[in-house]
């Protein structure tokens, strides 16, 4: 199945805050390694297993799903388009500490 990833305008908000509040306790470039790798080893999993997160327990529609890899948390939507297309949405990117109920009603309008 060919997977198509797009990472919305929220969530490259939400990474590059990430990045700067990370950055006020270790070096920024440390940070952004640390930031990429995850966001690819997230990708890699998505592009293999799209279904492989679990259902976002805020969000009744089962389109959403959430993932946490390393310290972070991804909700994002498929948009399965036939048996060999899909989409995948990357709404939210966050700390999993984070309140991401917050971001998911101010972000997402679903």
């Amino acid at each position: 199945m060919k997977v198509n990833i797009v990472i919305s305008a929220s969530a490259q908000a939400q990474i590059r805050n990430v990045i700067e509040w990370s950055s006020r306790h270790q070096p920024v470039e440390r940070v952004k390694e640390k930031i990429k790798t995850v966001i690819l080893q997230w990708k890699k999993q998505i592009e293999k297993f799209p279904q492989s997160g679990i259902r976002c327990q805020y969000l009744e529609d089962l389109s959403y799903q959430e993932m946490l890899k390393d310290d972070y948390r991804f909700i994002y939507e498929i948009n399965q388009t036939d048996t060999e297309h899909c989409f995948v949405y990357l709404h939210i990117f966050c700390h999993q500490r984070m309140d991401y109920k917050t971001l998911i009603e101010t972000s997402l309008v679903v």
